[in-house]
């Protein structure tokens, strides 16, 4: 006891001393945080009536973030199936919500107001712009640019979604999903340049001109939205071929860290998405010779500036893209820390965890743990906080007890919990959760959908021969 309170970093580090009290201790600790994170995805705080998520809430001022991204929706569906299978909720209450969600986005989808070749715009509104921010049935906001991540992602959460409607047996929920699905088509991003096919990453939907960027790095989002175009049909087999051939796949080495695939600026969130999106890379190649080699550097490298949470990520998180974390394609290796870290770059190696060694996994662990000590508050369960107990806020300093710091933006503030990374620790931990008691992950679901185990092993055995 310190003062009275169970001191848990204490109990964890006396946990990592092995053996079964490691075992039961580190996935009851990370189970009961994936529990509070989940609250996030049942509230109203955090889903408009209509059943989309805000893209953040900001504590008090709800109407802030009152916007959200297909990528958003399809995290959102992800995490009613998990907490079905994890039995936080019945399956009859997660057919529910996701049924009030496929409701509005069909809706969209069939409004030629809503979407562009039934695919959808970067942002809605879902909110009104003034306090308290009441829930408005969404309308797309002025950006036009349609980005074919955003959409492909959407996609893949809803062919997991559709693989589990046909595990629990609900034709509804599955022909819902498939009729949203069926009607995405990601051709339309590709062109052929200098003799390779790219996809680029957005077309205007005023212009129908495509962007001028491409996804030409296979570590990035690259490789991941190349199969997405292939599992929708989008593309045959040979183009997918093609499309990975144009993509950089070199590897990148620092300070002894060798990472067979290297990313352009940061490869834990990049990576990391792809078991959330149903790709399988726990016991793969390239998880094994990239992801977690990244994730050891990371811990290295975050050691090297001496800073307390080495929690960098790339995902878009109030604004934290293009920090250079080593090693990189770029061969850019910053010599200050960045202001602020994610917490959600400790949980999604997790996804990967029979791929960890030891040191890393308890690394990891000690970083959760001691950020949630923090006396900085970056963090909120029922016990210190039950008015909003959504764990982790988005982000936090990159140094231990920052009684200062202010949040991403001081502009913005500390008390901001986003979709996005709360679903990349939910999401994450439940891959991880999941294989731990024997029972199927987002890969699972996925290969439960007819033609997509083929699709799959047509990647891998293209990719890793």
């Amino acid at each position: 006891y310190f003062n009275g309170k169970i001191d848990e970093v204490k109990i964890w580090n006396y946990a990592l001393s092995g053996g079964e009290i490691e075992n039961q201790y580190i996935s009851s600790s990370l189970d009961e945080m994936y529990k509070t994170h989940m609250n996030y995805f049942m509230s109203t705080d955090a889903v408009s009536v209509y059943g989309l998520p805000l893209s953040a809430y900001k504590v008090g001022e709800r109407a802030k973030y009152g916007y959200s991204n297909p990528t958003e929706w399809g995290y959102l569906l992800q995490a009613y199936v998990s907490a079905s299978e994890r039995g936080i909720i019945s399956k009859n209450d997660a057919v529910k919500k996701i049924d009030t969600s496929l409701n509005t986005i069909g809706s969209l989808q069939n409004d030629p107001n809503q979407n562009y070749k039934k695919l959808f715009y970067p942002y809605y509104k879902v909110t009104e712009a003034a306090s308290p921010g009441k829930d408005v049935f969404p309308y797309h906001d002025s950006d036009t640019n349609i980005s074919s991540i955003d959409n492909g992602l959407f996609y893949m959460s809803l062919l997991i979604t559709e693989g589990w409607a046909r595990d629990i047996g609900n034709t509804e929920i599955e022909n819902k999903v498939k009729a949203i699905k069926d009607n995405m088509n990601f051709n339309i991003f590709l062109f052929d340049s200098g003799g390779n096919k790219y996809l680029a990453h957005t077309i205007n939907a005023d212009t129908n001109i495509l962007g001028s960027s491409k996804w030409d790095v296979y570590a990035d989002e690259g490789g991941l939205m190349a199969f997405i175009a292939y599992t929708s049909n989008s593309v045959s087999l040979n183009e997918y071929k093609t499309l990975i051939n144009s993509q950089m796949r070199t590897s990148a080495i620092w300070n002894g860290h060798l990472v067979k695939e290297g990313a352009w600026f940061n490869s834990m969130f990049t990576w990391g998405v792809r078991p959330i999106a149903g790709y399988k890379v726990a016991g793969t190649s390239y998880s094994k010779d990239s992801f977690v080699p990244a994730v050891k550097a990371h811990q290295d490298f975050g050691n090297s500036l001496s800073v307390s949470y080495p929690g960098f990520s790339d995902a878009m998180s109030q604004g934290l893209v293009g920090y250079y974390v080593p090693p990189n394609l770029a061969g850019t290796i910053p010599s200050s820390a960045p202001n602020s870290i994610t917490p959600h770059a400790f949980f999604m190696p997790f996804a990967v965890s029979e791929d960890l060694d030891k040191t890393t996994k308890d690394n990891l662990i000690n970083y959760i743990q001691k950020l949630k000590a923090d006396s900085a508050g970056y963090y909120y369960d029922k016990n210190n906080n039950p008015g909003y107990a959504y764990g982790f806020v988005v982000c936090a300093s990159p140094y231990e007890n920052q009684a200062g710091y202010q949040g991403c933006n001081s502009t913005n503030g500390k008390l901001i919990f986003e979709t996005l990374s709360q679903g990349y620790i939910v999401l994450s931990l439940n891959d991880y959760l999941q294989r731990l008691d024997g029972k199927k992950d987002f890969y699972g679901f996925a290969t439960s959908v007819p033609g997509y185990q083929s699709k799959y092993s047509d990647s891998i055995s293209f990719l890793y021969p």
